[in-house]
């Protein structure tokens, strides 16, 4: 039993991955769901990227993984739910290594320009949105509740692709794997496809008194922006060597020197008491 499930990038181009045996491609089916996506079938050994129980048989070109290649932090949450959660843990690390390292791969040939971002994504009405970074627990799935309870759209709060065509940038919705976990593979839906201009990128802070964008620090924003791209490839690389490695440090680089560009760096100072609305539609 094969199955192959194709992942968009930018506007034209797509990234195979693979999974064979029943209970594998019982997972890409599931990743497909999440992504609303369909798999097919077909030569699933033929893709760049294979979840299989038998690696020895795969052809050199296939980057192929079991699921004891794949490990994962149980945390806080994981403890709490015992076994059980741990179960759930597990499979949702094989469907994150089997999207990220097709991504990963495919970034490495440095022919597209695009990174996986770790951030919040608010879309809008009109179909553009705002990409916010930075350090863990600062506030950016709160941020994003907050812009749904204003009457906003968006789903991704984790893991979400940006990719550049032409002059501007894109983001695409990738899923937040502790919410997937807790809350049920099929209990939400991440819609990869449809792709959102990026009108805003802003490192989210906290305001002490009152909600604003200002200027950020050019040496601040480069470092929270480095973490942002290089969080999502940390499982992935683990896979190659050191050269590898140094590889993609270099193409993120490039990407944020091109995001440099495009967008001046910014913080957004956060505050509860604040609508986000309002503070996004006040600035330029």
């Amino acid at each position: 039993m094969n199955r192959i499930l194709e992942l968009p990038l930018d506007f034209s181009r797509r990234i195979a991955v693979g999974a064979s045996g029943e209970e594998n491609c019982g997972l890409l089916e599931l990743l497909a769901g999440m992504l609303r996506l369909e798999c097919r079938p077909g030569e699933a050994r033929e893709t760049p990227v294979l979840l299989d129980s038998e690696r020895e048989n795969c052809v050199p070109v296939t980057h192929s993984f079991r699921w004891t290649d794949c490990r994962f932090d149980a945390g806080r949450i994981v403890q709490a739910f015992r076994e059980p959660c741990r179960e759930q843990a597990a499979r949702g690390a094989a469907m994150r290594l089997m999207l990220n390292c097709g991504y990963v791969l495919e970034l490495l040939k440095g022919q597209t320009p695009f990174a996986l971002f770790h951030g919040a994504l608010l879309e809008t009405a009109a179909g553009d949105g705002v990409l916010l970074f930075g350090t863990s627990e600062v506030g950016k799935t709160t941020s994003l509740n907050r812009w749904l309870a204003e009457g906003g759209r968006g789903t991704a709060d984790d893991e979400v692709l940006v990719f550049r065509q032409g002059e501007e940038f894109f983001c695409r919705p990738l899923p937040t794997w502790s919410r997937c976990m807790l809350e049920g593979w099929d209990a939400r839906q991440y819609p990869v496809a449809q792709a959102v201009r990026l009108r805003r990128l802003l490192w989210l802070t906290r305001g002490e008194r009152k909600q604003e964008i200002v200027p950020a620090a050019p040496a601040a924003w480069h470092t929270h922006l480095l973490s942002a791209l290089v969080l999502h490839l940390y499982g992935p690389l683990r896979l190659f060597p050191a050269p590898v490695k140094r590889q993609a440090g270099e193409i993120n680089w490039r990407f944020i020197e091109a995001l440099d560009r495009k967008f001046a760096p910014r913080t957004l100072k956060a505050h509860l008491q604040y609508p986000l609305h309002e503070t996004l539609e006040m600035e330029p």
